[in-house]
């Protein structure tokens, strides 16, 4: 937890460096708004093929696929950007048995760790038509490659 809430002190600092960097650096500024056009895109993609329904009704049964320490995976980059798209960070975990960024809504995060985004259950891989499955992961690869260059970038 201690290790958590220092990557988000981090990512406050980070969020102020990306403010200033937009200001100076027009194509840094572009590649944010293609990240928040492909999160959306993306989140409206999996909310239309009812991949939202399936994992609320899990959630509902009290299950869910996103297990304690998966936080861990979080960058204090990436809890930049999501600090930075609006996204606010809880101060305690809701779930005591899963991920800290969980809610009763899903995951709070917009931009996430490549596991996550990749992550699909036997459930939804059964449930979802094939060509579906095969757009949506069109989207979220544009999704990680715009992710890596941000990050990256913010790195440097």
């Amino acid at each position: 937890m201690e290790n958590l809430l220092k990557k988000v002190n981090h990512a406050n600092l980070l969020k102020e460096k990306i403010e200033w960097i937009i200001l100076k650096n027009r194509d840094f500024s572009k590649l944010l708004k293609g990240l928040r056009d492909n999160i959306q895109s993306s989140i409206s993609f999996r909310h239309a093929i009812g991949i939202s329904k399936i994992c609320a009704a899990c959630g509902a049964e009290k299950k869910d696929c996103c297990g304690k320490g998966i936080e861990l995976r979080y960058t204090p980059e990436l809890l930049a950007l999501n600090i930075f798209f609006g996204v606010n960070i809880p101060a305690r975990r809701r779930f005591s048995d899963s991920c800290y960024f969980l809610s009763e809504k899903g995951c709070i995060l917009l931009v996430r760790d490549v596991f996550c985004i990749n992550f699909l259950c036997s459930k939804i891989k059964d449930s979802i038509p094939l060509d579906n499955l095969k757009r949506l992961w069109e989207l979220e690869g544009l999704e990680t490659e715009i992710i890596f260059k941000v990050t990256e970038f913010l790195k440097n």
